[in-house]
């Protein structure tokens, strides 16, 4: 018996298929001349990318090209059917896409594939594709859409199942109108997009049901997509080795070649940008999926957040220098003078000593103690933190103690003492906390039917954060009621903060009703109403927005970005404005509610601000920050510039809930 079980163990490990590395490469330099779609260096891609996936042992018979003429609509669906034949569980998938790009009206209904809040779809444009519409001709049929894409990806994901792993490289823009300095090469995507003047643009667009790339079960693989710039930007070439070669595919085989083993997406994210921006310092590279997942493999890192910088202070563009900028600010505990250590990023190798210079609440500027390079991708360990203006008063309910009318009823009162003693023993650390009677937070105890429960509440009642416990609370507490707190109190301060900012002068928020009843004041609103968002930007360059909900029960939400999509989705050309349909809920808040809008020069993500989520690209990393709206101090090296870290506007607006 024991022989028999032996043969069948045998048996099943040789039938069981090895993992597989397979590849798909797409590229289109040249379109047919009746399309009218300039010719792009696609072709020099190739080798760069099928080198990377060679080097990390991508069989050659596994690696296909499909080029020109061949990569027509049908051409690429069919091939990547093709590959979804040849996958199987635990397979590692790349498809690479070197072309152009563009957006293009979003379906008309959900049904038909309906799925972008902004009304445009982000399109590849195959070989036989045409990049404008034709009344007798064409109508975008040919167009590549992210809707196209979507089911065969999954089928691909599907197969390869959870221990296998997808990368997407996107070597094309979606779309873009901005311009550039003719120093710079030729840029990859169709300037306008595609408008069927037959289905003209509405501002309302109902989202439905329909899920994305990164919403399917648990059992399919995961997807990590990279694309060489946001949706609103033009994808430019680099000059390398004296030929035209996409900014993507180079910054991808660089990375490979530098990556070390067990490294994840998000440091090889980090890297492929870090050589991006050397080159083109305003392309802004998006990742997108579970950045954490070990690259060409299904396992999985541990996610910690690590601090990436980025060398060289705004208007310099030399090869190397001292300073250095960091996506993280005051609210992150940075303060002038803190001090900490440069490595090479995800490794233990030191590069330099740091000190932040100044410190705004978003962002902050450092120094290095030696110049650092810019086509390379460091990382900052602090050795310090500090907390600023950012403080929180908290008191403990005990029985008689006063309370407000909300957390009286919810905290009740309950035997304290011990959990009161080891909350306390947890905070003491911690200079920004100090406990009183005139308190911001108020935390209690109630009786649950298995034991305890603490509960913490702001001044207005409003639940904060709480655990169950027997007799004391467990060690994870004592983060969860930290990051509890800290996201409280910049909740707060992102509530109060005031308008204003160096593009303050340059931007406008207005609010239209959609149908203003006769003598309605144009800014009362019933429930049900829509009304027009105009966002306008008067300035000669690019400007993202964010866009927050203050409602009247002194509650805060995000309105843009949407959902999980990438912020540098929402953005407005030079001298451009845009208009948003909204709608106030059938069941509202009633009072006054205002809508406090960011323009900033790059994507701002303040999502992570509110809930912890699974990132999206740079998101933490990507997370892009607002700048101070304070006069910078004085700097105390002479190589650090006395600007404006970033620009930025806070403009407000509002109106009354009936």
């Amino acid at each position: 018996m024991k022989a028999l079980v032996l043969a069948f163990a045998l048996l099943f490990a040789i039938t069981l298929p090895a993992q597989q590395k397979r590849a798909l490469i797409v590229a289109i330099g040249k379109y047919p001349d009746a399309s009218r779609i300039r010719p792009i260096a696609a072709l020099n891609d190739i080798p760069f990318v099928r080198n990377a996936l060679l080097k990390n042992d991508f069989p050659v018979k596994n690696i296909d090209t499909l080029v020109n003429a061949k990569a027509t609509k049908a051409g690429i669906l069919k091939a990547m059917d093709q590959l979804r034949m040849k996958v199987t569980p635990g397979d590692v998938v790349v498809i690479h896409f070197s072309c152009h790009g563009q957006q293009i009206r979003d379906q008309r209904t959900v049904e038909l594939g309906r799925d972008e809040d902004d009304g445009y779809d982000e399109a590849l444009v195959p070989y036989d594709a045409q990049s404008q519409y034709s009344a007798t001709g064409y109508r975008g049929e040919n167009h590549l859409r992210d809707d196209d894409l979507d089911p065969v990806l999954s089928a691909i994901r599907m197969k390869i199942g959870r221990s296998g792993s997808l990368l997407v490289l996107l070597d094309a823009c979606h779309s873009g109108t901005g311009t550039r300095a003719s120093g710079f090469a030729v840029s990859r995507g169709e300037p306008k997009p595609f408008i069927d003047p037959e289905y003209p643009m509405t501002g309302l667009v109902d989202m439905g049901e329909n899920p994305g790339f990164f919403s399917g079960s648990d059992s399919v693989a995961n997807m990590v997509v990279f694309s060489g710039t946001g949706p609103n930007q033009l994808n430019y070439q680099l000059r390398v080795d004296n030929q035209d070669v996409g900014s993507l595919s180079f910054a991808f085989y660089k990375a490979m070649q530098e990556l070390g083993p067990g490294s994840s997406y998000r440091l090889l994210f980090e890297k492929i940008r870090a050589t991006i921006q050397a080159g083109i310092p305003d392309q802004l590279p998006v990742a997108e999926g579970d950045l954490d997942q070990v690259v060409f493999s299904g396992d999985y890192k541990k996610a910690n957040e690590s601090w990436y910088i980025r060398v060289g202070a705004p208007k310099r563009n030399a090869a190397s220098d001292t300073v250095f900028m960091l996506g993280k600010g005051r609210m992150d505990n940075l303060l002038p003078g803190a001090k900490g250590k440069i490595f090479m990023a995800g490794t233990d190798t030191w590069v330099a000593d740091a000190v932040i210079r100044m410190a705004a609440e978003f962002t902050a500027q450092g120094t290095s103690s030696v110049p650092l390079e810019r086509n390379k991708l460091y990382e900052l360990r602090m050795e310090e933190l500090g907390y600023g203006a950012f403080s929180a008063v908290l008191r403990f309910l005990t029985d008689g103690a006063g309370s407000t009318t909300a957390t009286r009823s919810k905290a009740g009162s309950g035997k304290t003492d011990a959990v009161e003693s080891q909350v306390r023993g947890w905070l003491k650390p911690y200079s920004f906390i100090r406990f009183g009677e005139t308190a911001d937070y108020e935390l209690g105890v109630t009786k649950t039917a298995g034991g305890n429960e603490m509960k913490m509440f702001d001044r207005n009642g409003r639940l904060v954060w709480s655990a169950l416990f027997t007799d004391s609370l467990a060690n994870a507490d004592r983060a969860g009621l930290l990051d509890a707190l800290k996201r409280s109190m910049r909740q707060q301060y992102l509530r109060n903060i005031t308008d204003g900012g160096s593009l303050a002068g340059k931007v406008a928020v207005t609010i239209e009703p959609k149908e203003a009843a006769a003598g309605a004041r144009p800014d009362e609103f019933s429930a049900g109403d829509h009304y027009y968002l105009h966002l306008e930007n008067k300035t000669n360059r690019r400007l993202f927005y964010s866009v927050l909900d203050l409602l009247p029960n002194n509650s805060l939400d995000i309105l843009y970005p949407y959902g999980d999509k990438d912020p540098s989705n929402y953005s407005i050309e030079p001298g451009g404005r845009i208009t948003r349909e909204l709608a106030i809920s059938r069941e509202p808040v009633r009072g006054r509610e205002m809508l406090k809008v960011f323009f900033t020069r790059e994507p701002m993500d303040l999502r992570a601000v509110f809930a912890r989520k699974k990132e999206r690209g740079q998101g933490n990393s990507i997370e892009v920050m607002l700048s101070d709206l304070f006069k910078d101090g004085p700097s105390t090296r002479a190589e650090v510039p006395a600007v404006n870290m970033e620009e930025i506007a806070i403009v407000s607006t509002g109106f009354i809930v009936k």
